[in-house]
């Protein structure tokens, strides 16, 4: 029974990386011809090794031709590798570029993350917990609602046990 159970598990992961691989092929032929959603699903692939070797540096030359041509996801996933610093120089500059086009197609994470970055960096850290979910909050609303025509409140929701001091709390 033991026996039967790897076999099949292994049977699964062979087939998952031929799927996976046949659809990188399948991608990367549209993607070289130019087109923006093959672009983001090569730079996925790469980013997560799937149907590829994982490389980070390759992720983020796909998602910059398909965000440059306008792919909302591409745009997301190229500003936070440029927040990380993952396959690219970390660039908060960067970042917030792509993040907040993505944002003004609706990407709603992405609104939340160029607020947040753009606060971070206003403030050099020095902000406590407290005002920067208010900022947020704030921010996200107004510029959800100008963007999408649709109300987003990020909210925060701390442990019980930093219910009562949080807000007061810095990050530097």
């Amino acid at each position: 029974m033991k026996t039967r159970l790897i076999l099949l598990t292994t049977l699964l992961a062979v087939a998952t990386a031929v799927v996976g691989q046949n659809r990188y092929l399948d991608n990367i032929k549209k993607a070289e011809a130019g087109d923006a959603e093959a672009q983001f699903e090569v730079g996925k692939a790469y980013d997560l090794g799937e149907g590829v070797e994982k490389d980070l540096a390759q992720a983020a030359v796909w998602y910059k031709k398909s965000a440059s041509q306008g792919n909302m996801k591409a745009q997301n996933n190229l500003g936070l590798a440029y927040k990380n610093g993952e396959g690219v120089e970390k660039d908060l500059n960067e970042a917030m570029k792509w993040l907040k086009k993505s944002a003004e197609q609706g990407k709603k994470h992405g609104m939340f993350t160029y607020y947040l970055l753009k606060k971070l960096q206003e403030t050099k850290g020095d902000v406590t917990l407290g005002d920067l979910g208010d900022y947020l909050t704030r921010e996200v609303r107004r510029e959800s609602f100008d963007e999408n025509s649709k109300l987003q409140t990020p909210t925060v929701i701390p442990s019980q046990a930093l219910a009562g001091s949080w807000q007061q709390m810095k990050l530097k």
